[in-house]
């Protein structure tokens, strides 16, 4: 294979990412193995787009390796549309890749040091990974993040938080005034963001208090 034909101009497979050209092998590995197994390759259409009615198994591992944010979110969704009868078995470290799973489709599996057999997650924490935010899913337990921000974002919302306890108190003179705006303006980027900070406010407040 030469060229490939996306959504747009033929771009040759020299010029094209990691990603695009881990996945076109892919692909082209899947149907190789197809064409391999039943002797012919019985491509059809739905809705305008093209798939492969065989069934199989399929094992990748990390497929999430090389690819952008953004294919990473749709790759599953992809596989799923385009070979509907093949049961994809895939790790992967991607919150993005989680959301493509099934019922009952998503695995955790013990680290080096855990000595527990591997566990389907229930209900709950299965649809906070597929349907929340990235940020949902790397907080939850699936992942084990224990904080969506940099270290650095982490030291300055703690500062943030100090100062506003100080301004609400009035206890503010004018460089801290300053100080307080700066960070606010460094740090105000997501809803998200507003939640955690609202959260760790509350938590201080309780700590004073008691």
């Amino acid at each position: 294979m030469r060229r490939v034909d996306g959504e747009g101009p033929l771009i040759a497979q020299r010029r094209m990412s990691d990603g695009l050209r881990t996945v076109s092998a892919l692909v082209l590995d899947v149907v190789r193995q197809m064409y391999a197994a039943y002797g012919a390759i019985d491509l059809r259409w739905k809705d305008g787009r093209p798939y492969l009615p065989h069934p199989g198994v399929v094992l990748i591992d990390e497929v999430d390796a090389h690819l952008h944010v953004s294919w990473q979110q749709s790759i599953g969704e992809w596989f799923k549309v385009h070979f509907p009868a093949v049961q994809f078995i895939v790790s992967t470290h991607s919150p993005y890749v989680c959301q493509a799973a099934d019922p009952g489709g998503l695995i955790r599996l013990p680290g080096p040091d855990e000595d527990v057999p591997p566990e389907v997650v229930d209900e709950k924490l299965f649809g906070r990974v597929v349907y929340g935010s990235g940020d949902d899913a790397v907080l939850s337990d699936f992942f084990g993040l224990l904080s969506p921000f940099s270290r650095r974002a982490e030291s300055m919302r703690e500062e943030l938080a100090d100062l506003e306890y100080d301004v609400a108190a009035g206890d503010a003179d004018e460089a801290t005034m300053r100080r307080f705006r700066e960070l606010r303006r460094t740090l105000s980027s997501s809803q998200a963001t507003y939640v955690e900070d609202a959260s760790l406010r509350a938590r201080r407040r309780e700590t004073d208090g008691s």
